[in-house]
C-alpha cells in the first residue's frame, strides 16, 4: 500500500535540501537513520518516482568491493557498465556530462558499508569527483558510528533520526484502509513501541474482520486476537 508516511515526507525534506546545494555549488552529504519498520525503505522507493533525480540502491551483503559499487551505482543512474573498475568511471562520468544529471542517490541499508572502510573511501571519492549527492538511509547505528569515517563525516550537512511512528501517519494508513480510528491506537502503539508496520499489520487484520471504526476496546481485543502476529 503506497501511503506518504511520516518517513516519507522526512525523506522527502532531505532529498530537497541536497537538491538546493546542487543549485548552491555546495557539497554535502545526508545520513538517515531510523529502527526497523518505520517505513523507510518504502519511502525512498516512492521518493525516486516522485523525483526524477532520486535514486533508489541498496546496499546488499554482496555488494563488498569498490568495484561492486561503482558497477552498481553506474546501472542504478542508467550508464554503461564494465567489467574494468578505471572504465565503469568513465563511463559514468561521460553520462552524467552528456545527460547534464546530477543525482540524488539513497544508499539503502547504508550501516552494511560501516564494516568496510574501502567502500566508505569508494563514496568520498565518488562524491568528490562526480556531481552525485548520496542520502545514507539505515538503522540507528549508522548515525552513531559515521563519526568512525572523518573524511566523510565533516561532509554530512543534515543527520537525522525518524521517530518510529506519527499519528499522521497513522491517520493516512487508517484513510487508505477506510478504518475510524482516534488518539487511542497512537496511545496504544507508543505504549507498546510499536512502528510504522505493526499499526499496518493491524489495520490490515482490521481490515480483514470487516472492522470500519476502532475504538479503544476494539484495539485490545484485535490485539488479543492477532498478538503472535504483531
Amino acid at each position: 500500500m503506497q501511503v506518504k508516511t511520516h518517513a516519507y515526507e522526512e525523506l522527502e525534506k532531505v532529498v530537497l535540501m541536497l537538491r538546493k546545494t546542487i543549485r548552491d555549488n555546495k557539497q554535502g552529504l545526508a545520513v538517515v537513520s531510523a529502527n526497523y519498520g518505520v517505513g523507510k525503505t518504502q519511502a525512498a522507493k516512492m521518493l525516486t518516482k516522485q523525483h526524477h533525480d532520486a535514486f533508489y540502491m541498496k546496499i546488499s551483503q554482496t555488494l563488498d568491493t569498490p568495484s561492486k559499487f561503482t558497477r552498481e551505482l553506474a546501472r542504478v543512474l542508467g550508464s554503461a557498465i564494465s567489467r574494468s573498475y578505471q572504465e565503469t568511471l568513465e563511463f559514468l562520468s561521460t553520462y552524467l556530462e552528456a545527460t547534464g544529471q546530477r543525482p540524488i542517490v539513497i544508499l539503502d541499508e547504508a550501516q552494511r558499508l560501516l564494516s568496510k572502510r574501502t567502500l566508505m573511501g569508494e563514496i568520498k571519492d565518488v562524491f568528490e569527483e562526480f556531481p552525485i549527492r548520496f542520502v545514507l538511509l539505515g538503522d540507528l547505528d549508522l548515525l552513531k558510528h559515521i563519526g568512525k569515517y572523518p573524511a566523510l563525516n565533516k561532509r554530512v550537512i543534515i543527520r537525522k533520526s525518524l521517530s518510529p511512528l506519527s499519528e499522521k501517519t497513522i491517520n493516512q494508513l487508517a484513510s487508505a484502509y477506510k478504518i475510524k480510528t482516534d488518539e487511542n491506537l497512537l496511545k496504544i502503539a507508543k505504549q507498546r513501541n510499536w512502528t510504522t508496520i505493526e499499526v499496518d499489520r493491524l489495520l490490515y487484520y482490521a481490515k480483514g474482520m470487516k472492522l470500519e471504526n476502532l475504538t479503544e476496546k476494539e484495539i485490545k481485543k484485535l490485539i488479543k486476537a492477532v498478538e503472535v502476529s504483531i
